[in-house]
């Protein structure tokens, strides 16, 4: 299959759609298939094989990025030369409305993936002057009807395709960014070596990854780890990887606030070198609001950091809170609690106080699941599901047998993000009596982390994708065939 991804920004631009599209491309030609990323100049950029580089009209447009020619007569010379069997374009404008005209001109299906929340990233960079929340569904919803099929990342995004830009349904899909395997073998050591560099070998270790820029909410971080550090009151080490058009005035409110013996702005940090980043992590901190997916939450997983972000939309269908991270509401104070209770846990458990724990967080990777260093069959759908580790299953809290209905059927309290430990049995109507919410200790938080994100791998992800490309392409061959009027004789 000869496929043609588009783009209005790609590497060397560390951002979340530049790497998605990277690791669908990568993944499409472990596959077999041909594939062409169509994305715009860099003055900066470097040579790189089956990327089409059209031009740009601007070198420095909003947040940093370049404003993309799509016009650029070029693009729809190799469209004309070579033929495509698919378009997915990653954005509604742009190289969107270009894409269209290609789909359109020479007949070829034509998917689009929403990575983006427009009207949330505009409300940011405008403090909240221009707003887009009618304007951005009207759109959006008028661009896909050139769509043959539309991607969400997350159930969240595809609820937002469905019931605000009233997208149909089986039009729509969900294809999330695949994690690299490598992400998954990073040794022990990597992450001690990291914790090292940046002197947190005996105190916890919290990351995160982002571009520093407002409408990523690093700030609201800054000023929780003031107050993180008030609470917790013993040194913690807090790293910020990433550049971006605001750092400079992040960096100066840190100071301002008394962290710069915390909290350290590392810069940009290659995609390829950030794994054991996560590895050496304690927990993941995470403000954004205007995620889809938030692609390093998932690569936090793969490292078996657990995640504390600020409930939103993207994040939500990923962090299940108090099993392999914890949500909070936009809050200082809230989001301060959390981490300064998390951070107390992990006092007895750190990378580098505790080596049980240690293998704990690591151990996952040796291939056996959570289920099977429980001691239970692989059979059982509820624990592996759940990604329950050792020490952790409900079954055993509650004192029961492998396989009892009523510890089973606590399965479904689970999926509403909470643990419950059964102090006595159920009563008539199904209720469980004498339950108290709770939330996991942290390297069974670690351990739930890293199995959630085996579910996202790359190369499970490229396999998703030709699917739904072989789907679209046999589903638009069959509306030609239906097209087709016979003629009069004579």
């Amino acid at each position: 299959m000869k496929i043609a991804l588009m783009t209005n920004n790609y590497k060397p631009i560390v951002a979340g759609v530049p790497i998605s599209i990277e690791r669908l491309a990568r993944g499409l030609e472990e596959l077999g298939h041909e594939v062409t990323v169509f994305a715009p100049t860099y003055k900066e950029q470097q040579d790189m094989e089956n990327v089409f580089r059209y031009s740009t009209c601007l070198n420095h447009f909003i947040g940093g990025i370049v404003l993309p020619n799509p016009f650029d007569a070029r693009i729809e010379r190799e469209f004309k030369e070579h033929s495509y069997d698919i378009i997915h374009v990653h954005h509604p404008m742009l190289i969107g409305r270009m894409a269209v005209h290609l789909s359109r001109k020479y007949h070829i299906p034509l998917v689009f993936t929403y990575h983006t929340r427009y009207e949330q990233y505009v409300r940011s960079y405008t403090k909240g002057i221009v707003r887009m929340n009618r304007f951005m569904p009207l759109y959006l919803r008028s661009f896909m009807r050139h769509c043959n099929f539309v991607f969400a990342p997350t159930e969240g995004m595809q609820k937002y395709l469905t019931d605000t830009c009233r997208i149909r349904p089986e039009k729509t899909g969900i294809l999330p960014t695949g994690i690299e395997k490598e992400n998954f073998d990073i040794e022990p050591e990597e992450g001690r070596r990291i914790r090292r560099q940046y002197g947190a070998e005996n105190m916890p270790f919290l990351l995160t990854v982002s571009r520093m820029a407002n409408e990523k909410n690093v700030r609201f971080l800054l000023d929780s780890l003031a107050r993180v550090k008030e609470l917790y009151g013993k040194p913690f080490r807090m790293l910020m990887v990433g550049d971006g058009p605001d750092r400079e005035g992040l960096e100066k409110h840190s100071r301002e606030l008394g962290l710069e013996d915390t909290v350290i702005f590392a810069g940009t940090v290659r995609n390829e070198e950030i794994a054991p980043y996560f590895k050496a992590a304690d927990a993941f901190l995470f403000a954004s609001k205007t995620e889809t997916q938030g692609i390093v939450v998932l690569e936090a997983f793969a490292g078996a950091a657990p995640v504390i972000a600020v409930r939103a939309s993207g994040v939500e269908d990923l962090v299940d809170d108090g099993i392999n991270g914890i949500l909070t509401e936009e809050d200082t104070q809230e989001y301060a609690q959390a981490v300064a209770e998390y951070l107390a846990e992990t006092d007895n458990c750190t990378v580098n106080k505790d080596i049980a724990c240690e293998d704990r967080k690591s151990r996952a990777a040796e291939g056996d699941t959570a289920c099977k260093e429980a001691g239970i069959a692989e059979g059982d759908t509820a624990c592996k599901e759940a990604g329950i580790a050792e020490g952790n299953t409900m079954c055993e809290e509650t004192h029961m047998a492998v396989g009892n209905t009523v510890c089973e059927e606590t399965q479904s309290h689970m999926d509403m993000n909470a643990v419950w430990k059964i102090e006595g049995r159920k009563s008539a109507d199904g209720v469980l009596e004498h339950g108290i919410y709770r939330k996991l200790p942290y390297a069974e938080m670690a351990e739930n982390a890293f199995q959630k994100g085996t579910l996202y791998r790359e190369e499970a992800v490229a396999l998703k994708a030709v699917h739904y490309y072989n789907s679209v392409i046999a589903e638009n061959v069959t509306q030609k065939k239906r097209n087709i009027r016979l003629l009069p004789a004579g």
